[in-house]
């Protein structure tokens, strides 16, 4: 999962594709190989590896999602046929290739190939392909930004943006250009905004029965993945136990970071509290709904 462009976009994606779009169930991606004009692929949202690692109502969502994106390609591109292609021994996340055919042209009567590594466009032909809706219109995007649970504890919970009267709210601490991007792909202007959230999990409430208010006072420390001994002394032996690396630079001002150093700090700073009983007061989960002067259609989602 974490070397999967699908999952994690970025530069693993961008090796081979663009994002154009989310579907129902999975998200429409069109190949940077163009030797098909129009050949794109549609992955399923979440990392499994075949279609029977999933129930039968989303194998049913899953192709009818296909079935959108070749009905948009015979619209753009009036192929012949389309091909579709879901081989590959060492991909574990599931997807379709959708690959337009033409009579008597590039691999016509034959299997097309992975990647034939000949045609590729520039990036402002691959943005007018986008634009100009020759592979769909955008209608809506679905955006998840995931904290990663350490970084939760240490930045918004433990750390300097955890309370309102001190900072700024969690969606323009974490988010702001999460919004920006939005905006950008809507191509218009904000014209509706709706915010709900919470305080739901990182609070006293979810302390476990005989915890204690700080880790290495605490007969959890061993095993809570969000004790200070886990957070931070595991992750920098993990790190090859760094001199001046955030985020353990921020909790232990002694230079060199030294095991010894660390563990003093902790037992007396802010990151060695539990994190179920910091004085913390920002949301832990959010979702920001936002429509667009053009239609588009925007969730996000912050967990």
């Amino acid at each position: 999962m974490h070397n999967c462009g699908y999952c994690q976009g970025g530069e693993l994606l961008a090796a081979f594709g663009i994002k154009i779009c989310d579907l129902e169930v999975s998200q429409l991606i069109l190949f940077k190989e163009q030797s098909h004009p129009g050949r794109c692929i549609v992955a399923y949202k979440d990392h499994v590896s075949e279609i029977v690692n999933i129930s039968d109502e989303e194998r049913n969502r899953f192709f009818a999602d296909v079935n959108r994106a070749a009905k948009a390609l015979h619209a753009a591109f009036h192929p012949v046929k389309v091909n579709y292609g879901a081989y590959g021994d060492t991909g574990c996340h599931l997807h379709f290739h959708l690959v337009p055919k033409y009579r008597d042209e590039f691999e016509w009567g034959g299997v097309f190939a992975m990647n034939p590594g000949q045609v590729y466009l520039t990036d402002e032909e691959y943005a007018e392909m986008i634009e100009n809706g020759d592979i769909g219109k955008l209608v809506a995007i679905n955006a998840l930004e995931r904290v990663a649970y350490w970084h939760q504890a240490h930045s918004y919970v433990r750390g300097n943006w955890r309370r309102r009267d001190e900072t700024s709210p969690m969606i323009i601490a974490k988010c702001c250009h999460d919004l920006d991007l939005m905006q950008y792909y809507a191509g218009a202007k904000c014209s509706e905004v709706y915010s709900v959230g919470g305080l739901d999990y990182f609070n006293r409430a979810n302390q476990p029965e005989g915890a204690a208010d700080r880790c290495f006072e605490c007969k959890y420390n061993e095993t809570c993945p969000y004790s200070a001994e886990n957070c931070y002394i595991t992750r920098w032996k993990e790190a090859g136990c760094p001199n001046d690396n955030w985020p353990f630079n921020i909790c232990c001002r002694e230079v060199p970071n030294t095991e010894e150093n660390l563990r003093a700090s902790y037992k007396e700073n802010q990151y060695g509290r539990c994190v179920f009983a910091c004085d913390n007061d920002v949301v832990d989960n959010q979702k920001v709904m936002m429509k667009f002067e053009n239609g588009v259609t925007v969730v996000t989602l912050k967990k």
